[in-house]
């Protein structure tokens, strides 16, 4: 801080001496309202640049003025509850001040203003003060003019402390807090009652075959310390009726990497169970309940848990691991559907995912348009268009167009757009399958005369459907063949994803994947290409193949809606520095009715 202030000292210097005389206002940095800080692995975040407010003061505690160069000082990097509450009071912080401030771990970093977060013995005066608690009491003080303490006896009482803080001081903004002042509770009962689905979380019991199995040791411990509910752990022979969380292979899940959390009423109590065929997916189903359905916030108690939910455990080929948070649906005709899913990952992080269903009993079919070559402009090269447009054209050709999305790699740096592989489109053979590129372009999806869906490889193109096909497409590598899991590539890392899958009863899939948030204004976290496979898994469709298609930029669903084909998803191209710029394509994958 000290440094800052010598810094706009001979800024104000400088100023004056050239004109003359000036008044410099310094005010506290801002930042949009709801730009919560990322709080990175080990345990730092950082500040957000934003333009300056001048109509909003600082908080000033006395002579402790929370700016966005206040440190969050949190002294043990692996405890959650103590994490979590440094990350509600940063915040807390950003919402009802507008700045964001640094959470860490680092002890060392001793220059400027910090809020020190649990029991912290690096100073004297913090120790005297830790000293003070009652039995099981927690509460916070201001030590001196750069230090403030919020502590509790036990980790389990930290998210009190932070609350009270919070609460008197940051919620009410506070302009006066001396320093030698504090405020201490007894451990008395918390003014809020967690619940799931409406029933007391302390009036539930565990229920696991084994009770020191990993998943329910681990969600005891944290109804017992983060959410302040003491439950037991008892076997299912123990196990008597009322409110439970069964933990084991109660129902049958399959597919090997999948779990499920259901609830549900019996006899008055609430049952929830989480089902799994392994250990490891059993802590993945714990996890997942957690995470999604009773993480809380100071001031949230009320957790629902679904009837039923599907989440797959992370896989050491690739996989980040999903659990799906909320599903909206909308018929586009008999036997289409589309999806928009809003996912969370094992980092507690969004994924937007954009899906259209093609039944195989349906009337629609699966259909292609290409970009047009370029004959103006003097260069061989593709005239190329975004999906909506390419969708639009071929609609314009009597065909009733649904739903759309972009299809194969193309050679954008090379200018030419070409594509790297097939596009037939209403028989007419535009480019054949490229057998020396087996993972952009040897495969291929397309419908036969007859109207059946078929796919396969340069070399069976050439065999058997060579002359037979009305539509089709270059693919990328698969990640599905005959109905099993088989990945021709890593495709690992999280990214915007495009992928075709087709169903055993004739029909297809089509799946957009929104990613790449980082640099722009997007939400979604995007995925790995194993997790395409996860969300064909939750549709509970049968499969012979999938595979994933051109991504990144390109990455794009648009469905029909009267004259026009409106962007689904937020592709992550950009314009006027923000994301969602729709990024020409050479061809598209479309449902259409003929």
């Amino acid at each position: 801080m000290l440094k800052t202030i010598k810094k706009y000292a001979a800024l104000i210097l400088a100023l004056m001496i050239c004109l003359g005389a000036a008044v410099v206002f310094i005010s506290c940095e801002n930042t949009p309202s709801g730009d919560v800080p990322d709080v990175s692995d080990d345990g730092s975040a950082d500040i957000t640049d934003a333009p300056t407010d001048e109509t909003e003061p600082p908080v000033v505690l006395e002579n402790f003025e929370i700016t966005p160069e206040v440190k969050i000082i949190r002294p043990d990097k692996t405890d959650d509850t103590v994490k979590a509450a440094a990350e509600a009071l940063a915040k807390a912080i950003q919402e009802s001040l507008g700045f964001t401030c640094r959470v860490s771990t680092d002890w060392n970093d001793r220059e400027g203003a910090e809020i020190m977060v649990g029991n912290c013995a690096r100073r004297a005066d913090s120790v005297k003060f830790n000293d003070e608690f009652y039995p099981d009491g927690y509460g916070y003080a201001v030590l001196s003019e750069d230090v403030i303490n919020i502590s509790a006896h036990g980790t389990e009482n930290v998210y009190r402390a932070v609350k009270l803080f919070i609460t008197n001081v940051i919620e009410k903004k506070v302009t006066e807090l001396p320093a030698g002042s504090n405020n201490l509770k007894n451990n008395e009962k918390p003014d809020v009652d967690y619940s799931i689905n409406g029933q007391q979380i302390d009036s539930f019991v565990i229920v696991c075959d084994d009770v020191t199995e990993k998943s329910a040791t681990a969600l005891k411990e944290y109804l017992d310390d983060y959410l302040l509910a003491k439950v037991d752990i008892v076997t299912p022979a123990e196990y008597k009726g009322g409110n439970a969380i069964k933990i084991g292979a109660f129902g049958t899940v399959g597919n090997g990497f999948r779990f499920k959390i259901t609830s549900k009423t019996e006899g008055g109590s609430l049952v929830v169970t989480l089902d799994g065929e392994t250990g490891i997916l059993r802590e993945a189903a714990a996890e997942m309940l957690k995470n999604a359905y009773m993480t809380t916030t100071l001031k949230k108690a009320a957790f629902e848990v679904p009837e039923s939910v599907y989440g797959y455990s992370r896989s050491s080929q690739g996989g980040t691991g999903l659990y799906q948070i909320s599903s909206e649906e909308k018929e586009l005709a008999p036997g289409v559907t589309y999806y928009r899913k809003h996912y969370n990952n094992y980092e507690n992080k969004n994924v937007d995912v954009f899906i259209t269903v093609v039944s195989g009993d349906s009337k629609a079919q699966f259909g292609v348009n290409v970009a047009d070559f370029d004959t103006g402009s003097g260069k061989e090269k593709l005239d190329v268009k975004t999906v909506g447009v390419l969708a639009l054209q071929l609609e314009s050709t009597g065909v009733d167009v649904l739903a759309a999305c972009n299809a194969g790699y193309f050679h954008k740096s090379a200018g030419t757009n070409y594509p790297y592989g097939m596009q037939i489109v209403k028989g007419e053979v535009i480019w054949e399958p490229n057998s020396a590129d087996t993972t952009h372009a040897d495969n291929w999806v397309g419908v036969t005369f007859d109207g059946k869906l078929v796919s396969g490889n340069a070399k069976e193109y050439e065999s058997t459907y060579k002359g037979k096909l009305e539509y089709g497409v270059a693919c990328g590598s698969y990640i599905m063949q005959d109905g099993k899991v088989k990945l021709q590539r890593s495709l690992g890392g999280k990214s915007c994803y495009t992928a075709v899958a087709l169903t055993a009863d004739g029909g297809f899939v089509i799946i957009v994947v929104d990613g790449r948030p980082e640099n722009g204004n997007g939400t979604s976290q995007g995925c790995s290409g194993f997790d395409i496979v996860t969300l064909l898994w939750d549709l509970e469709l049968e499969y012979t193949d999938a595979y994933i298609l051109d991504g990144g930029g390109s990455t794009e669903m648009v469905i029909e809606n009267g004259k026009y084909f409106p962007t689904q998803n937020s592709p992550s191209d950009m314009s006027s520095g923000k994301r969602g710029k729709s990024r020409p394509v050479s061809d598209i994958i479309a449902v259409i009715i003929p």
